[in-house]
């Protein structure tokens, strides 16, 4: 399951959101977790890259 946190200030005043990923083992336990922190400013870009646009 992708978890996917509201969107936030940081201590530095910057606007981010955080994605985190619970990875678990082929016994099923935990085995660790992957987390990013995102800055939308930057991840816009990317976005609008991705909308289609009529021709």
């Amino acid at each position: 399951m992708l978890y996917i946190s509201p969107s936030f200030n940081t201590v530095l005043g910057v606007f981010s959101m955080s994605i985190t990923r619970a990875i678990i083992g082929a016994d099923g336990r935990f085995a660790g977790v992957i987390s990013a922190t995102l800055d939308p400013a930057e991840l816009e870009v990317l976005m609008n890259s991705l909308r289609a646009y009529p021709r």
